[in-house]
């Protein structure tokens, strides 16, 4: 294939060769994760629990507790 044109061949700027190297850093590396949990037992218990102790209890954080805590006893 013949070249078309003229034209001349400058190398990358250091910008230039950092975006190439974030780029090359990045392919293949689509991890994400998705779960789904049925809630609704947890969710009463919780209000009770609450209600019986007096105390403010974050839902959000009381899954992540025990989702890290079931994540440990498999890893184990």
């Amino acid at each position: 294939m013949e070249h078309v044109g003229n034209f001349t061949v400058k190398p990358f700027t250091k910008q230039r060769k950092n975006i190439a190297l974030i780029t090359q850093e990045g392919n293949g590396n689509d991890h994400s994760y998705a779960a789904e949990f049925d809630v609704t037992i947890a969710r009463k218990n919780d209000c009770s629990f609450a209600r019986k102790k007096g105390v403010d209890i974050s839902f959000t954080g009381w899954i992540i507790k025990c989702i890290s805590r079931r994540s440990v006893s498999i890893k184990s």
